[in-house]
């Protein structure tokens, strides 16, 4: 006969299960589930899938310490996955800090807490779905803001939007309570470690992205040399205009990332009036490295 108390989000404590093992020493079960912050951590450390935890806690009410004495992961389907049981000899007894599981569980255990107040305390939490799109929302807010001032954040906003989403996150859990908040987490900490990951991310796809620019560019540039070169001393192309030469040339080479940065260029010139500024808008988009680079990325979206 079990009988689950919440205590915690996704975390409950079996009444029946509680009992006097020693002096002032008192056991019971606790089951977590998907959602809290102690199945997390240990879904990270075996790095599989799991429906729900079990563990046997053990409250010494005299020193004010607690102990986990077993620990039994299920499965989605109910099926044991690990379990371990400890002697009670061999357990590590760890004071009992201030808002935390453990220290629900000793109210509970020496009756300083009812249930009402154990719903009262877990509604001051805000489930982990709702606290991850409000931390998303508000890093948002901040990353456009803070787009307008940085190029760095404005080149790649989605670095800046993980990294403070990932730091408020424990924060909008607590819905805003600082002086709760600190007990469990670090945000400094969690701040610095999410930056570095990102700065590191954002460096390998900048170099990787100016790798292939300058690759563009210079395969642009030699085309264009090679076609004023051709044109300038080909006498059978003298009967058509240097440009129609030049254009010409650089499409028989069947370059598919160049003839697509041409003909965008020949769309977006298409609205002159006269040839002479149809070539002249032609020419400076070609020769305009921030549209060629550009053309390219919106060329590959597409694909």
């Amino acid at each position: 006969m079990t009988d689950w108390r919440k205590v915690e989000i996704e975390t409950y404590i079996d009444i029946e299960s509680i009992r006097l093992i020693g002096e002032n020493i008192f056991e019971c079960w606790v089951k977590t589930t998907k959602g809290s912050y102690a199945f997390d951590n240990i879904q990270k450390k075996y790095n599989q899938k799991l429906g729900y935890q079990l563990c046997k806690y053990l409250i010494d009410c005299t020193n004010g310490e607690f102990a986990i004495k077993g620990i039994i992961l299920y499965s989605n389907d109910g099926q044991i996955i690990e379990q371990g049981n400890l002697n009670i000899m061999e357990v590590e007894w760890t004071q009992i800090p201030p808002d935390s599981l453990a220290n629900n569980i000793f109210g509970i255990v020496t009756g300083k807490f009812s249930r009402l107040d154990l719903e009262k305390e877990n509604s001051t939490m805000m489930s982990a779905k709702w606290a991850f799109w409000l931390s998303v929302i508000i890093g948002l807010i901040i990353t456009t803001i803070l787009g307008t001032f940085a190029w760095r954040i404005k080149v790649d906003p989605f670095f800046s939007l993980v990294t403070i989403a990932y730091t408020i996150h424990p924060l909008c859990r607590y819905k805003f309570n600082y002086k709760k908040m600190k007990l469990n987490h670090n945000l400094l900490r969690r701040f610095i470690v999410m930056g570095l990951i990102m700065h590191c991310l954002f460096m390998i796809c900048f170099y990787n992205n100016m790798t292939d620019y300058n690759h563009r560019i210079e395969k642009l540039s030699t085309y264009l040399k090679e076609a004023n070169d051709y044109c300038m001393s080909n006498t059978e192309s003298s009967a058509n205009s240097p440009f129609t030469c030049i254009l010409g040339y650089i499409k028989d080479k069947k370059d598919q990332e160049v003839s697509n940065v041409i003909n965008r260029a020949e769309t977006e010139c298409n609205n002159k009036f006269t040839m002479y500024e149809y070539q002249v808008c032609i020419y400076e988009k070609l020769s305009n490295v921030n549209w060629v680079n550009q053309t390219n990325n919106k060329q590959q979206q597409r694909q």
